[in-house]
């Protein structure tokens, strides 16, 4: 029963971060096509502290 909760929540947290870092790559690649890779640093940072 406790191997079976552990593994759902490991899934869990691994879809999570999979949407974290697709959400960022999305961002990075915004960022980028329509600004200089010095902002899009700054544009990167600022996404990664509101969410």
């Amino acid at each position: 029963m406790l191997n079976q909760f552990f593994a759902i929540f490991l899934v869990n947290i691994f879809s999570i971060l999979h949407t974290v870092i697709d959400v960022n790559n999305k961002a990075i690649k915004q960022a980028s096509d329509n600004a200089t890779p010095s902002t899009a640093g700054i544009h990167l940072r600022e996404k990664i502290f509101i969410t």
